[in-house]
């Protein structure tokens, strides 16, 4: 893209000397851009479109965290699972969308198909304290027409102690003309927004841990302010900030056939993205060494919220 502020061989490298040892990795064939702190691969952000073998053209995607890695290297996310093609890794779409007097969808393909494209990499810095990027996303309906945008702000910490935190900024725009979102209408399940998908081998024995405790079976629209998947090797967590439009927001949860987390937004009502009005939603993912009790997960997620009390407006 000619608009590009940065070329992605200029941001391979991010460590600067006697700073955090975090790198990026650019596999320029796949577009999978990896961070890495010291030689362990954090997460990678896949910016252009890929498809596995087996799997139809139609599910053809880019723009989401895939793999998600935990603190010794080993993935914790899956992607193109047999039994839902659309699941990716984390990403953030929705099931029920309207624009241009057209209904279409980013979590499953449509027809006319709406797809995520990478345009550029508009901001990153390294400090002692983090890495940050941020990517900007267009949403392009039939394969020309930019109808919306979508900036997606990653701020990830060095591990400390067993545990890592990766902050994620969110921010959603409408392009020329409105563009309406809502979950999932059938059955008023109302997923959509962030989603996580997790490996089949940490889904098999992860206990899921939420701020009401243990539960052992799935959720369907439980409010909830996070919400944890481990084993007693490892897990993931994601956090909610209490700024977040209609918190504490309703789940979707699954651990009947695997591990999905996601903290729907809007849900079962309706929200009309504007021109010039972008929406803006906070998460936190923390990933850890442990189940959620020795991780320490309730007690994270009270940091986590204290922390950026002054940071995590909901619209702005």
């Amino acid at each position: 893209m000619k608009n590009r502020l940065f070329t992605l061989a200029a941001v391979i490298l991010l460590s600067t000397t006697g700073l955090a040892d975090f790198t990026m990795k650019e596999d320029a064939e796949t577009g999978r851009l990896t961070v890495m702190e010291d030689r362990t691969p954090v997460l990678s952000y896949n910016t252009k479109p890929r498809l596995a073998d087996g799997v139809p053209e139609r599910y053809r995607r880019a723009c989401y965290i895939h793999p998600l890695y935990d603190l010794d290297g080993a993935p914790i996310t899956d992607d193109f699972p047999e039994d839902h093609f659309h699941h990716r890794g984390i990403w953030w779409s929705w099931p029920w969308m309207e624009t241009r007097g057209k209904r279409v969808q980013l979590w499953h393909p449509s027809d006319p198909p709406l797809e995520q494209k990478f345009l550029r990499i508009v901001e990153q810095e390294i400090s002692a304290e983090r890495a940050r990027i941020v990517f900007e996303n267009a949403w392009i309906l039939d394969g020309e027409d930019h109808v919306g945008r979508e900036l997606i702000e990653m701020v990830i910490y060095p591990a400390k102690e067993g545990t890592r935190a990766i902050d994620l900024r969110l921010t959603f725009e409408a392009v020329g003309k409105p563009v309406v979102i809502r979950g999932e209408k059938a059955n008023q399940k109302g997923y959509g927004g962030l989603t996580f998908r997790s490996t089949a081998t940490l889904a098999k024995d992860a206990i899921l841990t939420t701020d009401q405790g243990i539960e052992t079976e799935d959720i369907v629209n439980a409010p909830l302010k996070w919400a944890d998947l481990s084993s007693d090797k490892r897990g993931m967590a994601i956090f909610v900030h209490p700024a977040h439009p209609s918190a504490p927001v309703p789940w979707l949860i699954r651990i009947s056939y695997g591990g999905v987390l996601n903290p729907e937004y809007p849900g079962n009502k309706a929200v009309t993205l504007d021109p010039g009005k972008p929406v803006t939603l906070n998460y936190r993912l923390f990933v850890h060494r442990g189940d959620a009790q020795t991780a320490g997960v309730a007690e994270a997620y009270k940091s986590y919220v204290s922390s950026t009390a002054t940071h995590a407006g909901a619209n702005e």
